[in-house]
């Protein structure tokens, strides 16, 4: 189970291959066919920091620091960037808090994590990022009263990011630098036997078990929930599931790579499972035990949840 333990450990992983062909057309650039969005969600005390906007379509408005990534730019640098730029604070993002994404041409990132240095951003600072900063209550009433918000979307984001800070700041992990070209989904699908032993889905070949692992694109019209499915029936299951979250995400952002991503999602089958393997597909449940069974747990923990939220506006999902 060495690939299960790198992806809910921060690892990186061996690229995955996707045996659909049309993947090799599937390459993504940022600026040509995909848009990264960062964003990042601070609450300290009971209060969230939040950035005044500057731009004419919404100046005066409030919002969380946030932007799109930029040419060259790895996740953990442009969500640092940009909460540098918008709220004069140096922020050091300790984990992805939410993945939201519309098919794979456009996924917001949101991390959380600590302020280690610099200052709040005055009105007299005000330049075209922001107009200032402040800390304001996090507490979605209170943040109504107190602000005009840009956009309510934010609210889902800080109510996650309470749950996270407020649950003691668990293990999620942030982005690993694992290039890829298009964008795959790898599954870690669990399930708990009729003897109540946790079990992973893996497959048998050269190199070890492998996770499941499909190709994202536009092709899925039902969004991640199509393509989860698909996966699956390829493994011979077609019953219920639930994408509890996402445990992973591989993505490089430097010269010489193309813009793709990878998420790695932990998806839960419902007692008892039953999966039909072996024969050609080679498909067999493996005992998920000692400290990667562990691990498994705390992710599918739900309070706080054990990994980041996953919102599927392509299928409204999630």
């Amino acid at each position: 189970m060495e690939e299960i333990v790198a992806v809910l450990t921060g690892q990186p992983t061996a690229e995955p291959r996707d045996p659909d062909p049309r993947s090799a057309n599937m390459d993504l650039e940022l600026f040509r066919n995909v848009c990264y969005i960062v964003c990042g969600v601070v609450i300290d005390g009971g209060r969230v920091l939040m950035v005044q906007e500057a731009k004419a379509s919404c100046r005066g408005k409030w919002y969380l620091p946030a932007g799109r990534m930029e040419r060259n730019e790895s996740i953990v640098d442009a969500v640092k960037r940009e909460v540098k730029e918008e709220s004069g604070l140096d922020f050091e993002p300790e984990a992805l808090l939410c993945i939201e994404c519309h098919a794979h041409s456009w996924v917001r990132f949101t991390l959380g994590g600590r302020i280690v240095g610099g200052a709040l951003k005055t009105v007299a600072e005000a330049d075209r990022e922001s107009l200032q900063a402040q800390w304001q209550p996090a507490e979605k009433t209170k943040l109504l009263h107190s602000v005009e918000l840009r956009a309510h979307d934010v609210l889902k984001l800080i109510s996650i990011a309470r749950r996270w800070y407020g649950g003691g700041k668990p293990y999620r992990g942030t982005p690993v630098a694992v290039g890829h070209v298009s964008c795959s989904l790898r599954l870690v699908v669990v399930r708990e036997s009729s003897t109540g032993c946790l079990e992973g889905l893996v497959r048998g070949g050269e190199g070890g078990p492998r996770l499941p692992v499909s190709l994202f694109t536009h092709y899925h019209e039902g969004g991640i929930q199509a393509a989860v499915t698909k996966t699956l029936k390829g493994c011979g299951y077609e019953g219920e599931f639930r994408v509890v979250g996402v445990v992973h995400v591989e993505h490089v952002g430097k010269a010489g790579w193309r813009d793709g991503f990878c998420l790695s999602l932990l998806v839960r089958l419902p007692p008892p499972g039953e999966l039909e393997v072996g024969g050609a597909t080679r498909w067999r449940w493996e005992k998920v035990e000692g400290e990667c069974g562990e691990r498994v747990r705390a992710a599918l923990n739900e309070d706080p949840p054990g990994c980041a939220t996953l919102i599927d506006l392509t299928s409204r999902h999630f």
